[in-house]
């Protein structure tokens, strides 16, 4: 494996671009692809996270998933550290659901039961944080 002269392989380097190339590309797509309905909105995000799991593996997947929602925090949240939490929760929760089920199934079926299962898990955390988390907000 090739190395450079600080130590670290190029592996390492070119997984850590990628990862910070998705990161992005997520919070862009935050600008281009944001509809709200009342008081849900759809971000194209989520796929792009989704998308670095399955390609790079659940701590992409669960960086990408808090430094998405904290750049939004920063910049231009309506919701504050409450959106930050349930945002946060939602993403990273059924990004590395999906990221870790399809590390063992690399198949199409693998990919398919993954989503599910992420799907599964997704509504049943954010069931749990909205019964406690919302309260606090409202």
């Amino acid at each position: 494996m090739l190395q450079s002269k600080h130590g670290h392989s190029w592996s390492v380097t070119r997984r850590l671009t990628l990862t910070a190339v998705f990161a992005a590309l997520a919070f862009a797509s935050v600008f281009v692809f944001h509809f709200k309905v009342s008081f849900l909105t759809f971000d194209l995000k989520d796929a792009i996270i989704t998308l670095a799991g399955l390609l790079l593996g659940p701590m992409a997947a669960l960086s990408i998933s808090f430094l998405v929602p904290f750049l939004e925090l920063i910049t231009f949240s309506e919701t504050g550290w409450y959106g930050f939490i349930m945002n946060f929760a939602s993403s990273a929760v059924f990004s590395v659901v999906c990221s870790v089920i399809y590390r063992y199934m690399k198949k199409l079926s693998g990919a398919i039961i993954s989503l599910a299962m992420g799907l599964v898990a997704m509504v049943a955390v954010m069931m749990g944080l909205n019964l406690v988390v919302t309260p606090l907000f409202t």
